[in-house]
């Protein structure tokens, strides 16, 4: 009777043991740097939406540089499928952080150029922080994706103003491209803004040494991005203002 109750204690405790473990593997938590970690596992084994599945869990515990994705040549795949990049464009936009980003992959063909941009208010020219951007712009061909979709740019980048009201972007200069009269326009980068308390603001800049501009003028009125003399790289200082609601 001893021996059979020992042997019943043995079992019990053998199975709150085992059920401790379980719950201990369930309740593991995971680093942002451990999901990214595990995001590029999935990717090594083609689990595309795992993948995706924990770059948004990466993005959710934190993960201070979520552009990474963009110029990380282990996510390409996603950004250069037209499915997976609407999500990759949708989580960027969501836990946009970062005030200086890199927006091409280390693959996209063009000239490098660097844009550095302030924002600040219209009515008194401080700087405004915490604004939340969106840029857009096309190839070096003058193209936004290849693709027979509906919109669905492959350039982008999705970041906010320091408290400085300062951002800056490493991309590639935009080619030109003719508009739906057959007019050909001048390189830009298309931008939307918002802040709590402002106007969303979507436009576009152009850049002051375009050909077309410089000839044109700025008929459209809109920010236009200067040249910067003497750097290294080309780089190029935009300043656009927003109003108050």
């Amino acid at each position: 009777m001893k021996l059979t109750y020992l042997f019943a204690l043995i079992y019990v405790l053998i199975l709150m043991s085992c059920q401790s473990r379980k719950e201990t593997t369930s309740n593991a938590v995971f680093s942002s740097e451990d999901n990214l970690q595990i995001a590029q596992q999935m990717m090594a084994n083609e689990k595309y939406d795992s993948a995706v599945i924990n770059i948004n869990r990466a993005f959710e515990n934190g993960y201070q540089n979520p552009m990474r994705i963009i110029n990380d040549a282990e996510f390409q795949t996603l950004v250069n499928d037209p499915k997976y990049r609407v999500k990759i464009r949708e989580l960027l936009s969501e836990f946009a952080i970062e005030s200086k980003v890199v927006m091409i992959s280390p693959s996209e063909a063009g000239k490098e150029i660097i844009i550095r941009g302030k924002i600040i208010n219209e009515l008194n020219n401080q700087p405004i922080a915490d604004v939340h951007i969106e840029l857009i712009q096309a190839d070096r061909k003058g193209q936004y994706f290849n693709e027979k979709t509906k919109w669905n740019p492959r350039i982008f980048a999705y970041l906010k103003t320091d408290k400085m009201g300062m951002f800056e972007v490493k991309t590639i200069r935009p080619g030109n491209y003719e508009d739906d009269n057959g007019n050909t326009v001048p390189s830009h980068v298309h931008f939307t803004l918002n802040k709590k308390g402002f106007r969303s603001y979507g436009s576009e800049f152009v850049f002051e040494d375009d050909s077309i501009f410089k000839e044109d003028g700025n008929i459209e009125n809109v920010p236009v991005a200067k040249l910067v003399k003497n750097a290294p790289l080309k780089e190029y200082e935009v300043v656009i203002a927003l109003q108050n609601e």
